[in-house]
């Protein structure tokens, strides 16, 4: 009988561990697919495409992003200054280490004819230390 309880508590410790190892290794946590794959966004109409996307990655995680927008401009991920060009109708791929903790706005800075005609925030971006 107590061998029985002593196999028990051994199996559930491995549980346990194995639990654990899975989230450590795991490495930071995400709303979206960021950290397995690419955060889709689109911009119609001034406006993007099922709102305001919520990206959390932990700090050193990859941040990858396509972003389509139907006007060219750029991509702006504020407070790291990545500003990316963008072509109308043309996905447009960025992608860079989460190297700065905290709350940045990713924005769609839209161009007619080579002047800006507005900001459309399209991501929060939240870098957990």
């Amino acid at each position: 009988m107590r061998s029985k309880t002593t196999s028990l508590v051994v199996l559930g410790a491995a549980i346990i561990a194995a639990v654990v190892l899975f989230v450590v290794l795991r490495g930071g946590s995400s709303d979206t697919e960021t950290t397995a794959g690419v955060t889709k966004i689109t911009v119609e109409g001034g406006e993007a495409v099922g709102g305001v996307q919520q990206i959390t990655v932990g700090k050193g995680d990859r941040v990858r992003l396509e972003v389509n927008s139907d006007t060219a401009g750029e991509v702006h991920v504020h407070g790291y200054e990545i500003e990316k060009e963008i072509e109308a109708d043309e996905p447009t791929s960025v992608d860079f280490p989460a190297t700065l903790d905290g709350g940045y706005e990713i924005a769609v800075h839209q161009l007619v004819r080579g002047e800006e005609q507005g900001e459309v925030e399209v991501a929060e971006l939240t870098v957990n230390p």
